[in-house]
């Protein structure tokens, strides 16, 4: 997410967002703002000297700072724009800050807080385990080995020697996965020429010439796990293959799809332990299936999407292989050699992330029960030519808490109508011709 952010312009950040029907409880708040001080959150990176080589993660106690609450209250029509401004606000995770807790007010009664993390410093486990480690009320620890508090020059060498011994040992590895990328890429190249074969091809060339910040569209909805569980019975399938469904169609209606066949990028946790404060650690298993797929009855797609999962796991990662290269690469030749891979792309990702069961207990961020929670990841702010060099973005996040499950969607495509009401719209037909109801976020 580091070399994302630095060499791609891909400044992404988690934002959890409870909505409360009344008045919430400040000086518990506050508590549980000292408690994320403290916690797995309480980390920042300090650059390195060298020109090549990796950054370091050091411990970084946050202050008041990062505890924003609105005093005046504000329209309730503006609760949506309230929500994306504080993904506009700046992070920062070497400087700081790399994290904000903010709090609003509306005129209709209902208080918004927004808990926003750069997504440099944690993935949505590490997100969930920092708010529900402050909930309630203990004191993370910091694992000794990952963060320090304090870098040198010899550490950054003695870390540059290591790196480089583990580069001479992947070496057979990254040669095969070089001459496999070469094999499969021939016979294909003429496929992969500036994604000539997308419905936006000639206008999205217009959008790299253009660097204009750009922001992306979010809807959020939540469906009764009663309603849930009937929609999967009906269509024969679990929760995770009727999420990727539902992520297909739309993905279909918004024409993000190619031959026939929908590209799905989804992130598969390895950790063994809860209490795991790694910063990002998922591995992305890509699935590429047939639309023909998403009918009624989805039970075949379950079986290949199953089939799909098991093999990602087995297989070696082909963009994990070339790991051992990244900290030997200077940023500049980084930043080229990203471009020049995601323009031979041909494919029209689909992020879908299902982050499972989730404890009750992450609804009280102020020690009482919120009325509705949104989790949610984008891009701050993505420059257009950054999003047409990408083909564009749709991610569906899922979480189910007590009663309910909880989908976010973020969408934008270049050359077609990205409003709120365009989104809403094609969600609820991908919603409705299933038959699930839902109630949109805030409640």
């Amino acid at each position: 997410m580091v070399l994302a952010r630095e060499a791609a312009g891909q400044d992404a950040v988690i934002q959890t967002l409870w909505s409360y029907d009344r008045p919430i409880v400040r000086s518990q708040l506050a508590a549980v703002h000292r408690q994320l001080c403290r916690g797995p959150l309480a980390r920042s990176i300090i650059r390195r000297r060298l020109p090549i080589g990796r950054d370091i993660w050091s411990t970084a106690v946050q202050g008041d700072e990062q505890l924003t609450i609105g005093h005046s209250l504000l329209a309730s029509e503006l609760m949506n724009s309230w929500m994306d401004e504080e993904v506009d606000r700046p992070l920062d995770p070497f400087d700081g800050p790399a994290w904000r807790l903010s709090c609003q007010s509306f005129d209709n009664g209902k208080t918004l807080v927004a808990l926003t993390i750069s997504h440099c410093i944690a993935d949505g486990g590490t997100a969930v385990l920092a708010v529900l480690t402050a909930i309630a009320n203990h004191q993370a620890a910091v694992n000794p080995e990952q963060i320090v508090s304090e870098t040198s020059l010899m550490r950054e060498i003695l870390q540059f020697l290591q790196d480089s011994w583990a580069l001479i040992q992947a070496l057979p590895q990254l040669a095969a996965s070089a001459v496999s990328s070469a094999i499969k890429w021939w016979p294909q190249r003429t496929r992969h020429q500036f994604r000539q074969s997308t419905p936006f091809s000639k206008r999205s060339r217009e959008g790299f010439r253009k660097k204009t910040p750009t922001r992306l569209t979010s809807f959020s909805v939540s469906i009764a796990w009663e309603d849930w569980l009937s929609a999967r019975q009906s269509s024969r399938t679990d929760t995770l293959s009727l999420v990727v469904a539902i992520a297909g169609s739309l993905a279909k209606n918004l024409s993000r799809t190619r031959d026939g066949f929908a590209t799905f990028f989804i992130p598969v946790n390895p950790r063994i332990s809860e209490a795991s404060n790694a910063a990002n650690n998922v591995h992305l298993a890509k699935t590429v299936l047939p639309i023909d797929l998403i009918q009624p009855d989805l039970s075949l797609l379950r079986r290949r999407l199953s089939r799909s999962l098991i093999d990602s796991r087995r297989k070696p990662d082909f963009y994990a292989s070339f790991l051992p290269l990244v900290p030997l690469i200077p940023q500049p030749l980084f930043r080229w050699a990203y471009h020049a891979l995601t323009r031979q792309s041909s494919d029209l990702p689909i992020s879908v992330s299902h982050m499972g069961e989730l404890s009750e207990q992450i609804l009280a961020i102020d020690g009482t029960p919120a009325d509705d929670i949104c989790f949610r990841g984008v891009d701050r702010r993505p420059r257009s030519d950054a999003l047409a060099l990408r083909g564009g973005v749709l991610t569906l996040l899922s979480a189910r808490i007590h009663d309910r499950l909880h989908l976010n969607f973020v969408s934008h495509q270049p050359d077609q109508d990205n409003s709120i009401e365009r989104l809403r719209s094609q969600i609820h037909k991908c919603l409705n011709c299933r038959g699930i109801p839902y109630t949109i976020f805030p409640r």
